[in-house]
Order: C-alpha cells, then structure tokens, then sequence
C-alpha cells in the first residue's frame, strides 16, 4: 500500500517496543524517515536493528528522550522541531 508517505519526517514517540515499534516500522516500510523515541540509547539501538531487519536502507533517526517530562520534551523539540507525522 502506498500512503504517500516517503521523505515524511514521522516522530513515534515510545517507538522502541510494542505498538509503537510496530507503527515505526510500518512508516519505515512507507519510505518515511522516522525518529525511533525510547528512554535508553539500548532500546533505542535494538529498536533501530530489529526495524533495519525488515527495512536495510531504512531512514532511521535515533532519539533518547523521556516525552513524558517536560525535560524530554525540550529535548526532543530541540533535535526535531519539525515533523511532518506525529504517533
């Protein structure tokens, strides 16, 4: 399926497991450029890997920031202040 979606910046926040890796790696397989969002570099790392399983040349960003607190927040506004998708 094609959603229209390639070179789309997509922000998953909470991305490095569950549902929110799932939704990563489906905008991975659309051609997005998805910032993969965990509270650890390592779960931000195997994330990355697993999603690079399915999708090699994958457009991956890595970000370590708790969205839950105002300073993961500034954070992540600051590396990214502009996204095209919000999950």
């Amino acid at each position: 399926m094609d959603l229209q979606l390639e070179n789309k910046t997509a922000l998953v926040t909470a991305s490095s497991g569950g549902i929110g890796l799932e939704i990563a790696r489906s905008l991975a397989g659309e051609g997005s450029v998805v910032i993969v969002n965990g509270r650890s570099q390592t779960s931000v790392d195997t994330a990355i890997a697993s999603i690079r399983e399915s999708f090699p040349n994958a457009k991956l960003e890595g970000l370590v920031a708790d969205n839950s607190t105002e300073a993961g927040c500034r954070e992540t506004l600051k590396r990214f202040p502009d996204v095209d998708i919000l999950a």
